[in-house]
């Protein structure tokens, strides 16, 4: 149980493995994301939704739209509030 895995391990451990395991995960799917922007997703079209790629990549929606966000700031993508999430043209 949780409980048993915070008496084992210490508290601190146990949060600083959870967090490294979330920065692994968005890594990773920033990665498989941007992979798709280069080679199958057209420039100014829209990316599958928040709640697609949670499906698809099997990932909490907390990593999904971390790893947007993410790419947001890289300049891969960018929001269009109440409509979606697009391709930014290189």
């Amino acid at each position: 149980t949780l409980c048993l895995r915070l008496e084992v391990c210490g508290y601190n451990e146990f949060i600083m493995a959870t967090r490294r395991n979330t920065d692994q995960k968005v890594t990773g799917l920033v990665e498989a994301l941007s992979k798709q922007c280069k080679t199958h997703w057209t420039a100014g079209a829209p990316i599958p939704t928040v709640r697609e790629l949670t499906l698809q990549y099997n990932v909490s929606t907390r990593i999904v739209s971390r790893a947007l966000q993410q790419m947001e700031q890289d300049g891969v993508l960018y929001t269009v509030p109440r409509v979606g999430v697009f391709v930014r043209s290189n």
